[in-house]
């Protein structure tokens, strides 16, 4: 196994981990009732099937990949083009779930019953934002991935010259439009919270603060993201791959580890529920009350 293939398994498998224990405690614990968790949860689960994703599609083209693509390719032959139409819809999906997020901020910032609406509608606007990428990529031309057993390596059919136009035009399209819808709302986002925050109360402006830099941190992470995507249309794809699925990884972990850094409840129902806390606790407990008995006992 590669070098390379050994860093994205080391940071990969703790990020999984640390992606799906976020998940649960989003989900479970009743101090994340706000919507704004209930979105960054719906934007985790997305990211990591990405992330899963993604495996097929790196193992292609790679040296220590070609048995374990080859594994799958000959089970199914078309699950790697599978996994590369997934590749392509989760363009979308990250791309409008970062927007999502962002625009989130900007309709609790406009709205008193944003909250409410965004709890009750969430799901719906998720499955919806599945839908619409999935219907993007039908506009997009693939070339399917095919195996030389003679030369023993993969290959994709060779598209025409139009189709490799059309496809720069799809890219540029999108991603151009994704990273204007991103620049537009986090502008308008940033002058909303402000004007919030002379309004509010200290306890207020601390959470719009924390969820405003939550949402900012990984807004900008991922239109970073998009500005490398669309720079990349002129490199050799072969060139840019281990770059490509570094970034993507990147991306796909980002939200987890922001929760960890800016959000303080986050860190303090961690700390909670590990379990030698709850050690120490009792210790200090049991300390305390011995030093009670024995201030009895001195007194009596």
């Amino acid at each position: 196994m590669l070098p390379l293939t050994k860093i994205w398994l080391c940071y990969g498998i703790f990020s999984v981990f640390l992606m799906i224990f976020m998940i649960i405690l989003l989900s479970v614990s009743k101090h994340f009732t706000y919507s704004f968790y209930r979105v960054i949860t719906m934007d985790i689960i997305l990211n990591l099937l990405c992330w899963i994703n993604t495996w097929p599609n790196r193992m292609v083209f790679r040296e220590d990949g070609l048995e374990f693509a080859l594994a799958i390719y000959e089970t199914y032959d078309k699950i790697i083009d599978i996994c590369y139409l997934l590749q392509n819809v989760f363009l979308h999906i990250q791309s409008l779930s970062s927007i999502c997020i962002c625009f989130h901020r900007l309709s609790t910032a406009l709205f008193e019953n944003s909250n409410k609406f965004w709890n009750r509608y969430y799901l719906l606007i998720y499955a919806f934002l599945v839908i619409y990428s999935f219907l993007a990529v039908q506009l997009l031309n693939r070339a399917p991935i095919k195996f030389n057993y003679e030369q023993k390596m993969f290959y994709s059919e060779i598209l025409t010259k139009d189709q490799y136009i059309a496809i720069g035009i799809y890219l540029r399209y999108f991603i151009g439009g994704y990273l204007l819808a991103i620049i537009i709302i986090a502008s308008s986002t940033l002058y909303q919270v402000r004007k919030r925050f002379v309004t509010h109360d200290n306890l207020h402006k601390d959470l719009l603060r924390k969820m405003s830099l939550i949402a900012f941190s990984h807004t900008s992470i991922y239109g970073m993201l998009l500005v490398w995507q669309t720079a990349s249309m002129y490199i050799h794809y072969g060139d840019v791959l281990n770059l490509m699925m570094t970034l993507s990884d990147m991306v796909s972990f980002s939200m987890a580890y922001i929760l960890l850094i800016f959000d303080g409840n986050v860190r303090s129902v961690i700390k909670s529920k590990l379990p030698i806390s709850k050690m120490v606790r009792g210790r200090v407990s049991d300390i305390q009350s011995s030093q009670n008995n024995i201030s009895r006992v001195i007194v009596e």
